[in-house]
């Protein structure tokens, strides 16, 4: 085929040097040096005017978020959820034993206790913004801060979430972990998060959060654990003796998964990445019976797969 093209176009000579030409004109127009960097000052024009300036935020938020991408250094990150189904992480936990993964975890620290411990690790991230769970969790959250390796604690002054706590001097807090902490905020409008509202989400649960914060972090790719969405009947929650929030009933988990998850996070991703300015990471979810029907779900033969081979399932 291209020898019968090159003989046919030295043969009209005409047609050749028209095309040469329309071919010159659309690289000076669309191609050019001066067009290409004003492309690239706008997009960074865009992710430097966003408002970190929120009463409801953190001071330096935008330097907390280098903080927190830091943390996560280009690694997968792997975010327990509480779902049942994670009872299978802990059983063969050791098949990734050795793989540098990011590990973020929320609402409690059973995972780190009963699966990560196994492999000698421990979580890079933890998240906590549920006002009735944070008296039970504040002395593991300080433990967890107070370790010599960087890590981070996210929250929200959403619902005065540290408002039930007693002797608790919020203030002594914030500066002891100072460069530990990111908090964000929630909004009941789904344009959010937003260049005026970078660190405002969806109101949503923890688990649609948690990606929102890993997404931020510049992950690469995002395995989700225990992430059933009100799959089973039977037990809500992983472990749920020693979970300390209020544990609602598979109905309401299962109306939480239909009525805001599945409708709101793919709206989220986008706005994420249209805020930050960044590709959507691969994400999969290591939950085959679970009812999150934003992402693929894969067994955990394949996402261990995917973790060994960095993002080739």
């Amino acid at each position: 085929d291209l020898v019968i093209k090159v003989d046919y176009y030295l043969k009209h000579e005409d047609e050749l040097t028209l095309i040469s030409q329309a071919g010159q004109k659309r690289a000076e127009q669309d191609y050019s040096s001066t067009r290409f960097w004003n492309a690239v000052f706008e997009r960074v024009k865009s992710v430097d005017m966003a408002n970190f300036q929120h009463r409801v935020y953190l001071s330096e938020s935008e330097r907390r978020i280098q903080w927190l991408r830091d943390i996560v250094s280009g690694r997968p990150v792997a975010i327990m959820a509480s779902g049942p189904s994670i009872s299978e992480l802990e059983s063969r936990i050791s098949e990734i034993e050795g793989i540098d993964i990011c590990w973020f975890g929320f609402n409690t620290f059973s995972q780190e206790k009963h699966i990560l411990s196994q492999i000698g690790e421990r979580m890079d991230l933890y998240m906590d913004s549920c006002r009735e769970n944070i008296p039970e969790t504040i002395l593991e959250i300080i433990e967890f801060l107070s370790r010599k390796e960087p890590n981070m604690f996210i929250s929200t002054f959403y619902r005065n979430t540290f408002e039930l706590l007693s002797n608790f001097d919020l203030p002594v807090f914030l500066k002891a972990y100072y460069q530990k902490l990111l908090f964000f905020y929630l909004a009941s409008t789904h344009d959010v998060p937003s260049q005026e509202n970078p660190l405002h989400f969806i109101e949503g649960n923890s688990l649609q959060m948690a990606i929102q914060i890993a997404m931020i972090g510049n992950a690469p790719e995002i395995i989700l654990f225990g992430a059933d969405g009100g799959a089973s009947l039977d037990n809500c929650y992983y472990r749920q003796e020693s979970y300390h929030g209020i544990v609602p009933s598979s109905q309401k988990l299962l109306q939480d998964t239909i009525n805001h998850f599945n409708p709101t996070m793919s709206i989220s991703i986008r706005n994420v990445c249209d805020t930050y300015d960044i590709p959507m990471p691969r994400i999969l979810n290591a939950s085959m019976s679970s009812f999150y029907e934003p992402f693929p779900k894969v067994s955990y033969n394949t996402a261990f797969r995917f973790l060994k081979n960095g993002n080739r399932p």
